[in-house]
């Protein structure tokens, strides 16, 4: 199963709903956008215009690496998945998640997951293990969506060729995959969603 990690940290959750949780961070490589901001390309370029070689290819690899992060910080139960774009590595995700959760002795004290993605690819929704005996629920707790507005397109070319700036615009926006996320401000018991938008100016506001 391929799940291309190219690091893990600890660190303090920056922005939206968990803003100043002591947060596990796993950033995957890939992403199926292309974003151009003002002339500047996106601030994770290793990730998706020039990416950089794995350090972890799977979920059990990344789950070896995380323990020896959580022996550390035996007190941080938040895990952020960020990249690129995670949700390419959505059956990746659910490994890692059943390993952490499966793994962690004190159930009533679980993990709580983040990802963060940039909506075009649809949620993950709770879900149980086949081979678990009680059938616990694996949840997501919250979907950080950062929906890419107009001002993310190399209108210029200044970083891209016409077919990729074309490609990037086309992705962009998929409103069906967005739906279902704002289904879950009125849908209980399925994990969260925030929405967040890079601001470029005015125009932003307006769009």
């Amino acid at each position: 199963m391929n799940f291309p990690v190219v690091e893990i940290f600890h660190s303090v959750q920056g922005e939206g709903k968990f803003t100043g949780y002591p947060s596990i961070f796993i950033r995957v490589t890939g992403c199926n956008l292309r974003c151009v901001f003002k002339g500047s390309i996106c601030d994770t370029a290793y990730t998706s215009f020039n990416p950089e070689k794995p350090l972890y290819n799977t979920p059990e690899e990344t789950y070896k690496a995380l323990e020896k992060i959580v022996k550390e910080y035996p007190n941080t139960r938040h895990v952020v998945f960020t990249g690129g774009e995670p949700m390419l590595y959505r059956d990746g995700i659910k490994k890692l998640v059943e390993l952490i959760d499966d793994n962690t002795a004190d159930k009533s004290n679980r993990y709580i997951y983040t990802i963060e993605t940039n909506g075009t690819l649809p949620p993950i929704d709770p879900w149980s293990a086949e081979d678990e005996e009680f059938g616990y629920m694996h949840v997501i707790d919250l979907h950080s969506v950062s929906p890419k507005l107009s001002t993310s397109v190399d209108h210029n070319l200044t970083h891209l060729t016409e077919e990729q700036r074309n490609r990037h615009n086309r992705l962009r926006i998929n409103i069906d995959s967005l739906a279902e996320y704002a289904m879950r401000f009125i849908t209980p018991g399925i994990g969260a969603t925030q929405f967040k938008f890079v601001y470029s100016g005015e125009e932003s506001v307006k769009e």
